[in-house]
Formats: structure tokens, sequence, C-alpha cells
């Protein structure tokens, strides 16, 4: 018995005996792979050490990116581009006379009250009647006709200041002057064409701007005067008539208005205007600026 207790190992001691072996084993397999780390970590050591010496300066990260890539895309057919034959343009002609062909035509009374407008002048007013006549192109763009009829009554101290610079009586001494001037009923014929824009579409309340140009033709009329003579601040009191005919060219008018629809075809405008002589041989010529109104049948 003793023999055999002490030749054979019993359970515990082979169990123990077992993981001896196993932690022998664990500790091999960890001392080889820190080895085997070791040479690798030596490895990559030496290996950038080597690499330090050819590493090129686009490697850099803070200048990475002025790096280009050598890649290039393969080229093949389907990648050119062919352009769309060109179409011919329309003529010019026909658009050009579409853009100009006539889309309506209007016609109609106007009437204004007139404000002759200067430092110089007083108690000034004026009112106008005429015809007038429109035609559309498109829908914005229109071109007008006009022929008015005015008068205007004003006073004045200032001789230049009358429109027309009539020719006055002599003053015999150099102490006369004119200290009033009294113009009634001088009457003025005007012809006019102008284009005008509307900024909305026909059959509404279209508000609109537009540039008239025309001449004016100032009819025979009376002037009242009186002349002072300083040396005895005595008056004298007297008339004259202009019997020619005057022209006045180049009349030009800004106006901007509002055109009312009452009817499909009937309409009613609005507008305030300024017009003045373009160029003038009188400087002192007043401007005029006043209010109209007209009512327009469309066909």
């Amino acid at each position: 018995l003793l023999n055999r207790s002490t030749t054979e190992p019993n359970a515990f001691e082979q169990q123990q005996t077992g993981r001896n072996i196993d932690a022998d084993k664990n500790e091999s397999i960890i001392q080889n792979r820190v080895a085997d780390n070791v040479e690798y970590s030596n490895a990559g050591q030496e290996h950038a050490a080597r690499t330090t010496y050819h590493i090129s300066p686009l490697d850099i990260p803070i200048v990475s990116f002025l790096k280009t890539s050598t890649k290039r895309a393969e080229f093949t057919p389907d990648m050119v581009l062919t352009l769309a034959p060109k179409r011919n343009p329309r003529p010019l002609g026909p658009l050009l006379l579409k853009a100009l062909k006539p889309e309506y035509i209007k016609a109609g009374l106007v009437t204004a009250w007139l404000y002759p407008v200067s430092p110089d002048l007083i108690h000034q007013s004026g009112f106008l009647i005429g015809v007038q006549s429109g035609i559309g192109f498109r829908r914005h763009w229109s071109l007008t006709l006009e022929y008015t009829y005015s008068q205007l009554h004003y006073e004045s101290s200032d001789p230049a200041a009358i429109l027309g610079a009539p020719d006055y009586p002599v003053v015999l001494s150099p102490d006369e002057h004119f200290t009033h001037l009294d113009l009634r009923r001088q009457a003025i014929r005007q012809f006019g064409i102008g284009l005008r824009y509307s900024f909305s579409q026909l059959g509404k309340i279209r508000p609109y701007a537009g540039l008239n140009w025309g001449n004016q033709t100032l009819m025979p009329y009376l002037v009242a005067y009186e002349v002072e003579l300083e040396p005895s601040n005595t008056l004298e009191q007297g008339t004259f008539t202009v019997d020619k005919t005057t022209r006045l060219q180049n009349i030009m008018r800004i106006e901007t208005g509002l055109e009312v629809p009452i009817s499909r075809r009937l309409d009613f405008t609005v507008e305030a205007f300024y017009a003045h002589q373009w160029s003038k041989k009188n400087r002192g010529a007043p401007g005029m600026t006043g209010i109209r109104t007209g009512m327009n049948w469309m066909f």
C-alpha cells in the first residue's frame, strides 16, 4: 500500500499538475507574443527611421491640400460634348412689324386747369380744351396725339416774364419804366405728340407716365400796361395789341396720371403735368403746370 501511494499520484496531485502545465503554456505564449510585439515595434521603428529620409513635403498634413492627384479619368467617346445646332433666329422685319402693329385706337376730349409758373407773375390762371387720341402698341406702350386750345390770364411787373416776348411801346425817357402789365385772354393753340408707358393691363386702373413734345402758336392778344415816371411818380396807363402770331417751338411736357376704366370701351383719365420750352430766346418766359382730365373711347 505504501508503495502504491508513492508511485501513483492521487487525483488532487494530477489536477494540480495539469494546472501547472497550463500555466506554463500560457506564460510561454505570452512571452512569445511580447517578443513578437517587441520585434514588430523594433521593425516599425527601423522602418520609420529609414522612411524619414524619403518623406515628401507634400505629405505633411499642413500642406497636404497642395498635392494633386496623378490619376486621370479614362477617356471614353461618351464623354465628348456635342453642341445642339443653333436655330436660325426670326427675321428682324417681322418682329419689328409685330411690335409696331397697333392693338387699339382711342379718341376723346381733354380739358385742363392751367397755372403759369414764374416768380414774376401774379393772379395767373388759365384753362385748356382739346381733342386727343392714342394708339396702343402691345400692353404698355402707346403713342398719343393731341390738338388743344387754351387761354391764359396773368399780371406782371417784369416785361421779360410775358409769354412770347412782345414788342412793347417805346418809352420816351430813361426815367420811365413799366410797373404793371395785365394780359387777359392770351390765346394759345398747340399740337403735340407723345409717348406713354402704362404700368398695368388694359381694362384695369392703369398708372402711367409720359413725355410729350409740341409746338405752340400764340394768337393776337391785348396787353394793358402802366408806366411810371420816377421824378414825378406819375402813372400813365395804356393798352397795345400784339397783332401777329408768335410760334414757340420745342415745348416739352412731363406727365403722370391714372387711367380709370368706366366700361369696356370708355375710360377716364386724370393727370398732373409740367411743360416748359426746351430752348427759348426769352429766358424769363413762364413754364406751365396744371391738372388735365379726359374721356376716351376705344375702337
